[in-house]
C-alpha cells in the first residue's frame, strides 16, 4: 500500500497498522481538526461538505454548494454518488474515544 503519512497532531504513527479501521479514523480526525483550527481567513474560504447528507439529498447540498463557492448551479443529474455505506461497529471495533472524538464537531 502506498500511503505516505502526514505529520499533523493527532496523526496515527508509522507503527501503527494501516489496515486496522482505528487508524484511518485518526487520519481523517487529525486533518479534520487541522482545517477546522486554521485561521479566519482560510476559514472563510473552506467548504465542508456532508457526505451522508449529500446522499440523501443531492440536489439541495449541490445547491448550496454551489453557492457557497459562487459557482453555477450544480446539476444533480449530472453527478454519481455512491449510496452511503452502512456502518457495522461489531465488524470493524473502533477504540469508543476516537469515535467520541471524531463524532464531537
Amino acid at each position: 500500500m502506498d500511503h505516505r503519512s502526514h505529520r499533523l497532531p493527532g496523526a496515527p504513527l508509522a507503527s501503527e497498522d494501516r489496515f486496522e479501521i482505528g487508524y484511518w479514523l485518526k487520519c481523517w480526525d487529525s486533518v479534520y481538526r487541522f482545517l477546522l483550527d486554521q485561521g479566519p481567513t482560510v476559514a472563510r474560504r473552506q467548504v465542508f461538505v456532508d457526505y451522508d447528507d449529500l446522499c440523501r439529498r443531492p440536489s439541495e447540498v449541490l445547491g448550496k454548494l454551489a453557492t457557497s463557492v459562487e459557482s453555477e448551479s450544480l446539476d444533480a443529474a449530472a453527478v454519481t454518488i455512491t449510496k452511503q455505506a452502512q456502518h457495522n461497529s461489531r465488524e470493524f471495533p473502533v477504540h469508543a474515544a476516537l469515535v467520541a472524538r471524531a463524532l464531537a464537531n
